[in-house]
């Protein structure tokens, strides 16, 4: 009988250790859990900021913010592929995000270009304002610098990316205001005035088209990165 009561003790004892142990353990990894949660959600909220914040530097295009934002967005990345417990629960999400991020990693370098062409396109607008905004106020002289200042203004720049476009299209544009403002100068004092309505009617066009496609331009550039997704990732 003491032998039963022995191995009766022994036996409770073993699965009370074992309770114990399993609880802890429980305990363990529920706390864990917990804690990747509280990890997760952090590095969440950051990786909204970063994709808002690369949304911002390519409207404004700033690669000094896209490529802070790009380089803080994989380091969050990785806090959350990092997250074991919380691995089959975020796998759907983080192969979205990595692809958009080598998506982002691609279009990078249209951001400087861009920019670059914005500025031509900038330097462009005030001088054709400036120079080509009242006929009446219109010389040979201030014409004619036109055919400089627009050679000055051309784009020598090779992209192999959409911006090659836009360079083809200022580049293009630029060439008919050279060929038009050299027309004008030559016909300024000397022709009837409806060859000088004309040429300033050619003029006033390639200015008008300049303005439209530089607008759709701006509106293809930014879908290249492609802020629906952008917008569902946050």
């Amino acid at each position: 009988m003491k032998t039963f009561k022995k191995i009766l003790l022994m036996t409770l004892s073993w699965l009370m250790i074992l309770f114990l142990a399993s609880y802890e353990g429980t305990s363990i990894i529920k706390k864990e859990y917990e804690r990747q949660i509280q990890i997760a959600n952090t590095a969440r909220e950051q990786v909204a900021l970063n994709l808002n914040m690369i949304k911002i530097a390519v409207q404004t295009e700033d690669d000094e913010i896209y490529g802070n934002n790009l380089a803080g967005l994989k380091e969050q990345t990785a806090v959350l592929e990092d997250l074991s417990y919380l691995k089959n629960r975020q796998s759907g999400y983080l192969k979205r995000l990595n692809t958009y991020i080598e998506r982002l990693e691609e279009k990078r370098e249209i951001i400087s270009a861009t920019k670059t062409l914005s500025e031509k396109v900038k330097e462009v607008k005030e001088y054709l304002a400036t120079n080509y905004g009242n006929n009446q106020t219109a010389t040979r002289e201030k014409i004619r610098e036109g055919k400089t200042k627009f050679e000055e203004i051309k784009v020598n720049l090779k992209y192999d990316n959409s911006v090659q476009e836009t360079v083809n299209y200022v580049n293009d544009i630029l060439n008919r205001l050279i060929e038009a403002s050299i027309s004008l100068s030559d016909c300024i004092d000397t022709c009837y005035k409806d060859r000088i309505e004309k040429i300033n009617d050619e003029l006033a066009g390639y200015i008008k088209a300049f303005s439209e496609k530089v607008t759709t331009l701006n509106k293809n550039y930014e879908s290249e990165f492609d802020f629906q997704t952008l917008n569902d990732l946050q």
